[in-house]
């Protein structure tokens, strides 16, 4: 192994350590579904997220001249955003039917137990879910698929383990939130190695976050 690629896997596994370990390390399964009612929550996440976000683009600015099209941060257009919209439906049209397969109980396990009361909470809710989907789109996808295939690992791997890791952040709900959100991953994978934008995955990302904790409210 050359020293360059050692020192890609070093700051792989630095940058996975300091913006992700540290939350998948904390959580439980008795995780509080209705913190998206804390307005506390939401700023303390931005607050977090902001300069995490920065310094993924920070990094990307250093590794190519040409930087924005190699991890797909090129100018987003109304293309890219209704390319979004269809990566949401895409994985409400998953859930619905993994829905008529499980019980209540299975969906709920899947998923579908944040849950939220007080509507004023929805532009935070907003906020919050973009960051999201830009914090985590930038690194399993943007960030990790290209670190990967620098090194040359085949492209179903990367997928795979970038995948599985993505998943891995919601382990602590059970097996079914893990194979789920590894298969969302997936499939965030493929449409950012076709589309080569990652634009249209944040913002699918965002909306299918978002949609689950406001349809809360509305069964509320």
């Amino acid at each position: 192994m050359t020293h360059s690629k050692s020192s890609t896997i070093i700051e792989a596994s630095i940058l996975f350590g300091v913006l992700f370990l540290p939350g998948y390390l904390s959580q439980n399964s008795a995780v509080d579904f209705g913190m998206f009612e804390d307005p506390l929550f939401h700023y303390g996440y931005l607050i977090q997220s902001l300069p995490q976000i920065a310094l993924l683009v920070y990094l990307f600015s250093l590794k190519s001249p040409e930087w924005r099209k190699v991890y797909g941060l090129t100018t987003i257009g109304w293309r890219n955003v209704t390319a979004g919209v269809a990566v949401c439906a895409v994985f409400w049209l998953f859930l619905l039917t993994l829905g008529l397969v499980l019980s209540p109980s299975g969906t709920q396990e899947a998923g579908l137990r944040w849950r939220m009361d007080d509507p004023r909470m929805i532009p935070l809710v907003l906020i919050t879910s973009i960051l999201t989907g830009y914090r985590e789109e930038l690194f399993f996808r943007s960030y990790l698929i290209r670190t990967l295939s620098s090194l040359g690992t085949d492209v179903r791997l990367t997928v795979a383990l970038s995948s599985v890791l993505f998943g891995l952040g919601h382990i602590y709900q059970g097996v079914t939130p893990f194979l789920l959100t590894t298969a969302f991953g997936m499939v965030m994978a493929a449409v950012y190695l076709k589309r080569g934008n990652i634009h249209e995955t944040a913002i699918g990302h965002a909306l299918y976050n978002a949609s689950v904790i406001v349809l809360g409210l509305i069964a509320g």
